[in-house]
């Protein structure tokens, strides 16, 4: 019996994870679509960096996702979006674009600083 009970919380707890990573929008125009798909797979998730906002699970990454959508819906323009989510983010984004240059640090800086 408790295994039973526990394969059952198992299951519901990965079912809400797998849940979770779906994003649903209504887009008037199906160019607005493609720009969508477009956008989140050019930018990259500022917490995971490696993967872009389209494959991101990271809450960050679905927050970006949904200013993207609200932004097309406004009329803006790929170059605005993609201004403002690299100064949002205060990192470069952009997948095409080159990261910030870092300070290189010295064998004397603590842990974590570089």
């Amino acid at each position: 019996m408790k295994r039973l009970l526990a394969a059952a919380v198992l299951a519901l707890g990965l079912a809400g994870v797998a849940h979770a990573a779906i994003d649903t929008y209504e887009f008037a125009k199906d160019a607005d679509r493609e720009r969508f798909r477009e956008l989140t797979k050019e930018l990259r998730c500022p917490k995971c960096q490696n993967q872009d906002i389209a494959d991101s699970n990271a809450p960050i990454a679905a927050d970006l996702r949904k200013e993207i959508f609200r932004m097309l819906g406004e009329g803006k323009d790929n170059q605005q979006i993609i201004d403002f989510m690299s100064t949002a983010t205060v990192i470069s984004c952009a997948t095409n674009r080159p990261s910030p240059a870092r300070p290189r640090c010295s064998g004397s800086a603590p842990p974590g600083c570089c």
